[in-house]
């Protein structure tokens, strides 16, 4: 019909709707050319909205309008209830309940008009369906429900049967419909199957009852939405209703059918025991001989039709979707089923035999058998056949095409890669590889693209063909930074996040032995800038300074992203374990075009990431890997007299990487496998059980330990690689090194070239006050400072972070109330900057507080507090706060206890009190020049695994815009920490870079005498309680000794960043 005609049924609609009762004949006389069936199916439209927006009386008007049309009634017209007379039928803002109203509910009427319509055969229905793919959503599996729901109040009970089975032939459907959401269209089956089973009772509909809840059962089982072992469990308890009627005794076919299905859940499950027991059920079920067709068509139609119900046995449409059973064929899948199970639980004989037997009924060459044949072949290479395993994988290739079955092509090419490369035919396994990557391609199937690469560059470097083996890993590379951002679950992301390590090593060997250092080093840089960027994966964070529209858009891509890869790892999932070919063919092309939709809104989300970098360049640092050239790692050196250190542990070995921007630009030392071991075993033997640097035993023996630590590193040979005119260093540790005072290492001379005029003040005034009778280190060696970087990535951002201003100070002053000198420190660093200052002391200093303050225009954030790490779940780490340490009552009645974290010296603290990781990235603070962290362990990294990126408290704060960070290592003395920072802003204030002012604060109170110490602080601003502290500290210390001369007191603060 054309739109005018449309509007003149809506117009009429509206008339009958608002005139007075008992007028309703007069004006359906007088509208006699409007009265058609488009008339009557526009009625039913907006009658069906009006049920969804609950205008009920409005809905039950026009349903008997309809009637009165039609001749179905020949009472009067009943009249609406006055309170909803006043309204525009499905038109405009009436229906405010859900998105576009009118949309659905005229799609609803037009969809139950093309299913009566096709009651014959439903697939009739797929062109309508194909041509409103935007209404097949989750919204429309509510309206279907309120909408039946609604209308089952109405309805005689035979009527109602009716509906209940074209809402559920509908719902079998949609099932099997290949195109648009597969997620929606599975929450619109179980919204149908749930409907009918309510309806159609298992006394009265058995058959259907039944047919009905194992369709369910399958819909639950392959449902994406939701919570996985959940679905799985209303799986089990459909298809265990479907066994209420369909009995072994009775039907012994359907019941071994449900049984299989049955056992594939447990298995899913994890239930192999189950899973087991329901195969071996099912296979009762099969034999070679042929059943008696009791359920078919015909029967169950003649049934229905005695019983009256002629539209119930037209419309029973999943009978006809359940073809006569091929006995032989149902016994070899279910062979198969048990084989898989039989696999699961390494019983390789059982399921050796189990695909044996399905193989003598299986017709060679076709997809059924090359399926079984496949399975077999694993098993052979489980235990050693390799030979027959080759033999089955090529057989399979005749059936596998790469123009028919290209994903099934290359998944055969990988298994006989790997099973040529058990054989020792290396040459045959590369080959095989390539092949498999021909598909394989980073963007279309990035997992499998990253075990493929991996493989194959392992392979290719063991072999020496090193080419090969860079261009492996390359793509194996491009596929883990592809993957990462389509994971969809944690344990995907720990899946790839293990095999990437040992695939940027890899390359990074690769590129070290055929002499490509600069390369090498990119890659390096590249392996840490992932790290982050998977830490951040799941985490919620938005751009500064970007418009709700953007902010909408990237929350948007991010939610479709996320449901398309659970989708496609749903479809793999099936593809993986599905028998039927039909089926797999079906999740093959839905699987094609799942990548596709991929593809495009990663491409939209990429192109999004590029129109917010110009609003905050720091935040497509945390969603995507952002490479780094060789030219811009020298470009970060600020002159021809600073050089970069880089450390890369490799596994058996380790490299250093000496930066400079003198020639040769770039020096690469590598470590003997000897050296790397006894790192490790130094690393273990401090590290072990997670345990940091804060035991007596340890303090006590720190000295010896660093210098044994610069032998293992053989840090006078990387020096011996430095220009002697370099005063400045930057440090980039790796793995452990991130846990370690590398500026407090010895060395034996730092005597490599005069006092040089243009040093800043305090670098001269180290070099002229220096102690030429002590052992020096790294801090004496470059007097223009040493610092740190979590990476060379993360240096530049911190470059691009210029902040001048250096006039507002915001502190957070002893919250815990338990470290005796923070109030010292905060009170007289202060001063400094007041009265542009502003702390929070002791009770005060909650997180509340914080963010109620502008912590974004502060240029100066000091926290003299305790701090965490989390080495199970960083962005968990924190800085404890005031009332972060819950009270006798709240700890006994803890109801969420993932809100509390459990300190390795037994307390307890309430997270949602803490400022943690997760927060501080998304922090405001363009402003801020300096984050200083006064704190216990705020600096640590994560101690289990093997770390390729900098991810603790300080890098939180760099990303949030503070080109400086200064924290702690270990847990720190708080009076040598009141002292050392205190004088650190004092250097501050003189003009200092921040690590030249810590680094010298760092070697004063390292040499610092007791006389000389307590003349400094005669000049601090003291209180009487303060001053008989300090009195008592030193009161016992000989005048020329020097009470923190250990590197335990000065050596565990760091300068990171700027």
């Amino acid at each position: 019909m054309d739109e005018s005609r449309r509007q003149d049924y809506r117009n009429l609609i509206q008339m009958l709707l608002n005139c007075p009762s008992g007028d309703e004949p007069i004006i359906l006389r007088a509208n006699s050319n409007l009265i058609d069936a488009g008339l009557v199916q526009t009625m039913l439209q907006i009658a069906a909205g009006l049920i969804v927006t609950g205008k009920l009386d409005a809905s039950d008007f026009l349903m008997n309008v309809t009637g009165y049309l039609l001749g179905v009634y020949s009472t009067p017209i009943k009249r609406l209830s006055s309170k909803d007379a006043p309204i525009a039928v499905g038109i405009g803002n009436s229906f405010a309940v859900i998105p576009e109203p009118e949309k659905y509910a005229s799609f609803l009427g037009e969809l139950m008009q093309a299913i009566l319509d096709h009651r014959r055969n439903l697939e009739g229905v797929y062109p309508f369906l194909k041509a409103n793919l935007d209404k097949l959503d989750d919204t429309f599996a509510q309206v279907l429900h309120d909408w039946a729901t609604s209308l089952l109040l109405k309805l005689e009970p035979a009527d109602a049967e009716n509906l209940a089975v074209d809402i559920g032939n509908f719902g079998f459907l949609l099932q099997q419909f290949p195109l648009g959401s597969k997620a929606s269209n599975l929450e619109i089956a179980i919204t149908a199957y749930q409907f009918t089973v309510t309806v159609l009772s298992r006394e009265g509909f058995p058959k259907e009852w039944a047919n009905t809840h194992n369709n369910l059962g399958q819909a639950y089982r392959n449902r994406i939405r939701g919570d996985k072992p959940q679905n799985l469990e209303k799986a089990i308890a459909a298809f265990q209703n479907a066994l209420q009627v369909y009995t072994q005794k009775d039907f012994l076919q359907r019941w071994a059918m449900i049984k299989n299905n049955l056992g594939l859940v447990y298995r899913e499950q994890g239930w192999i025991e189950q899973a087991v027991a329901a195969h071996e059920d099912a296979l009762k079920g099969y034999s070679y001989q042929e059943f008696p067709e009791e359920w078919g068509v015909s029967k169950f139609c003649a049934l229905a039709l005695l019983r009256g119900a002629e539209t119930l046995a037209m419309s029973l449409l999943w009978v006809m979707f359940i073809p006569k059973l091929d006995t032989p064929e149902e016994w070899a899948d279910t062979q198969t089923y048990l084989g898989n199970v039989y696999s699961d639980k390494g019983e390789v004989d059982k399921a050796i035999a189990a695909y044996k037997k399905a193989l003598k009924v299986r017709i060679s060459g076709t997809y059924k058998w090359a399926e079984t044949q496949n399975n077999l072949a694993a098993q052979y290479r489980e235990i050693g056949q390799i030979a027959q395993a080759i033999a089955i994988y090529k057989d399979n290739l005749q059936v596998y095409t790469h123009k028919e079955f290209p994903e099934r092509w290359a998944t055969t090419h990988y298994n006989l890669a790997r099973a040529y490369s058990k054989a020792g035919q290396i040459k045959q396994a590369i080959k095989a590889y390539q092949s498999a990557l021909k598909v394989y391609t980073p963007a279309a199937f990035p997992i499998e693209c990253l075990h493929c690469g991996n493989n194959l560059g392992h392979l290719a470097f063991d072999a020496e063909r090193l080419e090969e083996a860079i261009e492996a890993y390359g793509v194996a590379i491009e596929a883990v930074e592809e993957s990462w951002a389509w994971a969809s679950t944690d344990a995907r992301r720990q899946e790839i996040q293990t095999e990437a390590i040992g695939v940027y090593i890899g390359i990074v060997k690769s590129y070290v032995k055929t002499k490509q250092w600069k390369t090498a080093i990119e890659y390096a840089e590249r392996s840490k800038a992932r790290n982050l960027v998977q830490l951040l994966a799941n985490r919620d964070l938005y751009p500064k300074g970007a418009s709700e529209s953007d902010c909408n858009q990237l929350k948007y891509l991010r939610r479709e992203i996320a449901a398309k890869q659970r989708q496609l790892e749903t479809t793999q999932i099936n593809f993986s374990t599905g028998i039927e070919e039909n089926k797999q063919l079906l999740d093959q092309t839905y699987s094609e075009q799942l990548r596709q939709e991929l593809d495009k809104l990663q491409q939209q989300l990429n192109d999004l990431l590029e129109q917010i970098k110009t609003l905050d360049p720091n935040f497509s640092f945390t969603q995507r890997v952002e490479p780094i050239s060789f030219e811009r790692i020298q470009a970060l050196l600020p002159n021809d007299k600073t050089v970069l250190i880089e450390w890369y542990v490799l596994g058996d070995t380790f490299l250093t990487f000496i930066v400079t921007r003198q020639s040769p630009g770039i020096t690469v030392w590598q470590s003997s496998p000897e050296d790397a071991q006894a790192l490790f075993d130094w690393l273990r033997e401090d590290f072990s059980d997670d345990e940091q640097p804060s035991k007596e035993n340890w303090k006590n023996q720190l000295e010896f330990k660093l210098h044994h630590l610069a032998q293992i590193l053989h840090l006078e040979e990387i020096l011996s690689h430095v220009p002697e005119t370099c005063d400045r260093v930057i440090l980039i540790p790796h793995f452990l090194l991130h846990l370690l005072p590398l500026h407090a290492l010895p060395v034996t001379s730092t005597d490599t070239s005069p006092v040089e005029e243009d040093r800043s003040p305090l670098a001269k005034k180290r070099e002229s006050d220096a102690d030429p009778a002590r052992q020096k280190c790294l801090l004496d060696r470059f007097p223009e400072g040493v610092s740190y970087a979590p990476s060379c990535g993360l240096l530049q951002l911190t470059q691009n972070s210029q902040h001048s201003e250096f006039s507002y100070f915001f502190g957070i002053q002893n919250p815990t109330q338990d470290l005796n000198y923070a109030d010292l420190e905060v009170e007289t660093i202060r001063q400094d900057f007041h009265p542009n200052d502003k702390v929070f002391a002791r009770e005060a200093a909650t997180k509340q507080a914080i963010y109620n303050q502008q912590l974004h225009l502060a240029h100066c954030i000091h926290f003299s507090c305790h701090g965490y790490f989390d080495s199970e779940a960083p962005l968990r780490s924190a800085l404890l706060l005031a009332d972060a340490t819950p009270t006798q009552t709240e700890t006994s009645q803890m109801t969420n206890p993932e809100r509390y974290i459990h300190l390795r010296e037994g307390s307890t603290v309430n997270q949602g009190k803490c400022l943690t990781l997760g927060e501080i990235f998304g922090l405001e603070l363009s402003q801020c020049r300096l984050v200083t962290l006064s704190a216990c362990e705020t600096g640590i990294t994560s101690p289990k695994g093997l770390i390729d990126e900098y991810i603790g408290i300080p890098s939180g704060f760099l990303i949030a815009g503070s080109p400086s960070v200064v924290s702690s290592l270990w847990r720190v003395n708080d009076l040598s920490t009141a002292l050392l920072m205190i004088k650190f802003y004092q250097n501050l204030k003189s003009g200092s870079t921040v690590a030249v002012a810590l680094n010298t604060a760092q070697t004063w109170l390292r040499d610092a005498t007791k006389e000389q110490l307590q003349q400094w602080a005669s000049q601090l601003p003291l209180d009487d309680e303060q001053e008989l502290q300090l009195d008592a500290f030193f009161y016992n210390l000989q005048p020329s000794s020097k009470p923190f001369e250990s590197p335990y007191h000065w050596a565990a603060f760091c300068a990171i960043g700027q």
